[in-house]
């Protein structure tokens, strides 16, 4: 059942009228519905990487004013994108599983399919208590000098690294604990983490953005410049809570996601607060992983969700992961 109580079509003509008084007039024949809305924000190629609730969304917050009249049709519009989502809705009720990794299993893929581009987000929530370990929580390529990884560090702290697909450059991101606002991971105690990124040559068009417990962690390190902006994914092996060396995850974990391709931040590289929501509760619990699917259209390229019967099992088909090792059920949720 949709949220709305009018149509999509009714609320659409309403907001291209409008927009056309700014002056973006419409041509259904040459221009489809999410490119029109990209031009309308000024960005005439985000709908080849923003779906058209992020692109909703950031009309709602450029126009707010001059629009002011048509917020509740936009917000109608973004309801119905996450209309049908079966049990939990925007997370309420939602009740996440967890499974509990031992330093022995982890998933692997030779091949991976995915866009190759600027843009790279991973969404997990975790609980680890063992110190002096350094999980690896996904890398690329590992028999290649780590082309790309995210991992936890054994300061505690959250460190990605980035390699050019050309080896020529690196970036390496990395929060310490006595960075303000930082957060231990390794506590006895959930945290939700999400590392979201646009890539670019250009160091005034980079931007790293990451949350844990909802909390932007704002002292960043980045080593070095990108010399080609693009994170490389497609047609390469990754492995996930195992970097191949003996840096194997060890804690519980859930509703862990990669989204490769789509562009999460705004105009001035800002995660907005109504994506935050689309993956953690304002009270910092798992949203249902199908509403952020919902959404953007997508599960990602990784999508990884249950307890220990479903959770390798990727959400995204096109890349199938083999697990090695069976994970047990973890004892407690993020959702608890």
């Amino acid at each position: 059942m949709s949220y709305l109580t009018e149509q999509p079509e009714a609320l659409r003509r309403d907001l291209i009228a409008a927009l056309e008084g700014e002056g973006f007039s419409y041509n259904s024949l040459r221009t489809n519905w999410t490119e029109y809305l990209a031009t309308a924000l000024g960005q005439p190629n985000a709908y080849l990487f923003k779906s058209e609730g992020q692109l909703l969304t950031e009309l709602d917050a450029a126009y707010g004013g001059s629009l002011s009249h048509l917020r509740v049709s936009i917000a109608h519009l973004v309801d119905d994108l996450v209309a049908n989502i079966g049990a939990g809705g925007g997370g309420g009720g939602y009740q996440a599983k967890a499974v509990t990794f031992d330093g022995s299993q982890y998933l692997d893929i030779a091949s991976l399919t995915a866009t190759n581009n600027a843009f790279c987000t991973t969404v997990f929530f975790v609980r680890q208590e063992e110190q002096g370990t350094a999980p690896i929580l996904w890398v690329v390529d590992p028999a290649n000098a780590y082309r790309e990884y995210l991992g936890l560090t054994t300061a505690n702290s959250v460190q990605i690294r980035f390699v050019d697909s050309d080896f020529q450059g690196f970036q390496v991101f990395s929060s310490e604990p006595d960075d303000p606002g930082f957060i231990d991971l390794r506590d006895g105690h959930w945290h939700s983490v999400v590392f979201v990124t646009r890539n670019s040559t250009l160091a005034s068009e980079r931007a790293f953005k990451v949350f844990v417990d909802r909390t932007e962690i704002t002292n960043i390190d980045l080593n070095s410049d990108s010399t080609n902006g693009t994170w490389s994914f497609d047609g390469t092996p990754m492995t996930l809570f195992a970097d191949t060396f003996g840096d194997n995850f060890v804690g519980d974990i859930a509703d862990y996601r990669i989204i490769s391709g789509i562009d999460l931040l705004d105009v001035d590289g800002n995660l907005p607060e109504a994506t935050l929501n689309l993956f953690v509760t304002a009270d910092n619990k798992p949203v249902d992983p199908s509403v952020a699917t919902a959404f953007l259209g997508t599960p990602g390229m990784v999508l990884l969700s249950g307890d220990a019967s479903t959770f390798g099992i990727n959400q995204n088909t096109d890349n199938e992961l083999t697990l090695h090792g069976t994970p047990a059920n973890a004892s407690t949720s993020p959702s608890d």
